[in-house]
Formats: C-alpha cells, structure tokens, sequence
C-alpha cells in the first residue's frame, strides 16, 4: 500500500508544480503584456532583430551567455508541505525571469509580449510556456517513479539533453524572424 500512497503524492506533487508553472507564466505575460500596453509600438522589425541575435546566440555563433538571475527559490518554503513548495517553486519557473534562464528564446517571448497588441496572442503564448516547462519534469517523474531512481540525478542529464537541443531553437529563431520581418 505504501508505494500506492507514495504515487499519489508524487502525482500530487508534480501536478501543483505543473499548475504553478503555468500559472508563472500566465502572470509573465500580464506583467510584459501591461508593460508594452503603456509603451505602444510597433515590434516586428525589432522582435526580428532580437530573434536574429538570439539565433546566434543559441548558435554559440554569438560569445554572449545568458545567465539568467541568479536567484533561487528558498527552501524555507518547504516548511509549508511539499505540495506547496511544489506549487510556489513552479509559480517561480514558470515566470520565466526569477530563476536560472534555459533557453535564448524566452527572451524573444517576453519581447513578444511587450510587443503585441493584444491579450489574446499573449496568453496562450505564455500558458505554452509554462506547460512546456512542466512536460519535462512530468516525464522525468514518470521516468524516476518507474525505475525506483532518484529524480535528482536525473535532471542533470536531462538539462543535457536540452543543451543539445541549442541547434534547433537557433534554426527555429531564425525561422521566426524571418516571419516577423518579411
């Protein structure tokens, strides 16, 4: 019974982090959305030259790291219970801006956000992103829950995988701003 209680909790726990990474993201979007509302312009031709940056920066063509902040989630707040710690941490990742930065691309998505005209190409772009940011510790759970590992020692390797993956975000940045500024 006692593994049947433990899935449970890890279900639980990874689903109020999914929702708190979506939930990030979501109110991303407001605050950058709020943001471009005040200045009003016209980003096309700029998302375009920032995607073209960014491109060369996910290329390593470019000698620029994006860091990120170097901020991190406290672990006072595991005091509370693991769902809500689970939940808090995910509302921090999924902002996007308060944690280490994964991938170049999501400075091209904040801009969009700034950039658009409307709410209604903002949020499904930021709800996208939060989710996003969910699968990969969903299939790692999934993963570590099956083979008995330590979910730990498995992010390394996926947070390899992803690095891998530079090319494919250069080529899709590339794509993008060639959209925006044709």
């Amino acid at each position: 019974m006692r593994g049947a209680n433990e899935s449970r909790a890890l279900v639980a726990v990874v689903g109020w982090h999914s929702l708190g990474l979506a939930i990030g993201g979501l109110c991303t979007g407001v605050v950058a959305f709020s943001i471009g509302s005040l200045l009003s312009f016209d980003g096309r031709v700029p998302l375009g030259i920032l995607a073209v940056v960014l491109a060369l920066v996910a290329g390593k063509v470019a000698p620029i790291e994006l860091t990120g902040s170097p901020w991190r989630v406290p672990r006072s707040l595991s005091r509370r219970g693991r769902r809500f710690s689970a939940f808090v941490f995910g509302a921090y990742l999924g902002t996007g801006v308060l944690t280490a930065l994964s991938s170049p691309a999501f400075y091209l998505i904040l801009a969009w956000c700034v950039a658009a005209d409307e709410w209604g190409l903002i949020w499904p772009v930021m709800l996208a992103f939060g989710v996003g940011r969910a699968v990969p510790m969903i299939l790692l759970s999934v993963t570590a829950r099956r083979t008995e590992a330590n979910l730990q020692n498995d992010v390394p390797r996926a947070a390899e995988v992803v690095a891998n993956l530079a090319p494919v975000e250069a080529v899709l940045l590339l794509t993008f701003s060639m959209v925006l500024m044709v």
